[in-house]
């Protein structure tokens, strides 16, 4: 029997939360939404400090793309 992993959710402080509602808001203006996680999870990581914004285009290109 196989235990499904438990995924915590990220608790981001206000002004990383504030970065996140500024990304969305300017995407929404564009006439666009981010509705993958694995994205979601980078724009989180970037707004934390955790990853680069490169370092997210780079996994979302492989991701993508296989590159």
């Amino acid at each position: 029997m196989s235990i499904p992993a438990v995924k915590t959710k990220r608790v981001l402080t206000p002004k990383q939360q504030e970065i996140i509602d500024y990304a969305d808001a300017a995407l929404a203006v564009a006439g666009h939404k981010v509705t993958d996680p694995i994205a979601r999870e980078n724009m989180e990581a970037i707004a934390a400090g955790d990853m680069t914004a490169d370092e997210a285009v780079a996994l979302m290109r492989e991701r993508f793309l296989g590159k």
